[in-house]
């Protein structure tokens, strides 16, 4: 039996503004009805059927996520079967919330463990409807016993990239999937949580989500900027409508976590944080409330995640070294002004500082929309503008003036 979500419909207190995005209302209804009972069951093989969610295989719509799933020894999970989950906005989540994420989509490994999965041209089109920045979605997969298993958290951005509408006439959405590898055995059946043996004939699994715990404010890293020729002040601009994508982190026990994917979050305002100069780099902060959940099913599996529910807003930042590596240059006269948008993402391994709770820090990764900026302003002297990765605009995912 493998791991599945049976009961779709969001739980939540009378006086919680938590809300599921209308995908999940649009799948709830016209994909599985009323009957929440017959959502997901087990076929001939043991694999989940999830009622009215066509198989990969039989789609030819783009590919939103693709990478091999291995078992715990490293070989192909071969038969091996992944589920796309979506997440409620957690931004008005609190502690005793309780909910169902969403399957959207599902696709079995093959004999390589190689998988990809698609969505449904109705599930593109009801997330691209939303218009309102991301969506969060979680990959869950299961080896073909059922007894061992991982999730990875992703978001979507609803309005640029994988999910923007094509110019083709078919309106098929652009390709750009994320790549990602899973690994079985991160999560697995805790005893203490039941016997699996009694509800192996079983045809369904129910899973609930709980908001267990507010751990409060983190503090993000979501840009940078370098100045290495002592003549241009130089700042970072988090505009309104900036999507970041931060670190999940992941856990059996509520004991050792591991990274378990991203998860993002689109700001509503906007920090022009402060000019830096004199041969330095700056490094911009804004703060997010990060809360602890529980997910728990009928099969005895059960799963923690620290993840981000809402932006604080708030700003700091710090002054840096230079770096060494931005060897993709374009001139830069004296007097001028150079507003650029960080076209590329960079990942920060450390990017949330959050090891003093949960034993491990988590990644931050701001830039994969259009709508974060840099800005240089050249004073008496003609410099360059040079980029990491790519020119300015062009690939670049960290910017330094230099001489």
């Amino acid at each position: 039996m493998r791991l599945g979500v049976l009961d779709v419909r969001y739980r939540a207190p009378t006086n919680s503004a938590l809300n599921l995005m209308a995908v999940s209302v649009l799948v709830a209804s016209a994909l599985i009805g009323t009957n929440a009972a017959q959502a997901v069951a087990a076929d001939s093989r043991g694999n989940v059927v999830v009622a009215g969610i066509t198989d990969s295989s039989a789609l030819t719509t783009p590919t939103v996520l693709t990478g091999t799933l291995r078992s715990r020894t490293g070989s192909p999970a071969a038969a091996g079967q992944i589920v796309i989950y979506a997440w409620p906005d957690l931004t008005n989540s609190q502690v005793g919330d309780s909910f169902t994420p969403q399957p959207l989509a599902s696709a079995v490994a093959d004999a390589q463990g190689r998988y990809e999965v698609r969505l449904a041209s109705s599930v593109t089109s009801s997330l691209r409807s939303q218009g309102s920045g991301v969506a969060n979605l979680e990959a869950v997969a299961s080896d073909p016993s059922g007894k061992f298993f991982t999730s990875f958290g992703f978001p979507l951005n609803v309005d640029e990239g994988i999910l923007a509408p094509s110019a083709s006439a078919n309106g098929a959405v652009s390709a750009a999937p994320r790549s990602q590898d899973l690994t079985l055995g991160s999560l697995q059946y805790a005893p203490s949580q039941g016997n699996p043996a009694s509800i192996a004939e079983a045809k369904t699994i129910v899973c609930v989500t709980n908001d267990i715990q507010n751990l409060g404010q983190e503090k993000a890293l979501v840009g940078a900027t370098y100045d290495s020729s002592g003549v241009v002040f130089h700042n970072f601009i988090y505009q309104n409508g900036q999507s970041s994508e931060l670190g999940i982190g992941s856990s059996s026990d509520n004991q050792i976590f591991t990274f378990g994917g991203s998860y993002g979050i689109t700001n509503t305002g906007t920090i022009t944080y402060s000019q830096n100069g004199g041969k330095t780099g700056g490094y911009y902060y804004t703060y997010f409330i990060y809360h602890k959940f529980r997910e728990v099913c009928n099969n005895g599996y059960v799963q923690y995640t620290v993840r981000p529910v809402s932006w604080v807003s708030g700003s700091s930042q710090a002054k840096v070294g230079t770096i060494s590596n931005a060897s993709y240059c374009t001139a830069f006269a004296a007097h001028t002004t150079i507003e650029d948008t960080v076209d590329t993402a960079v990942t920060w391994s450390n990017g949330i500082s959050i090891k003093s709770q949960i034993g491990i820090d988590l990644t931050a990764k701001t830039g994969y929309d259009t709508k974060g900026t840099t800005v240089f302003s050249a004073t008496n002297y003609n410099v360059h503008l040079c980029g990491v990765g790519g020119y300015p605009q062009s690939g670049s995912y960290l910017l330094q003036s230099q001489p």
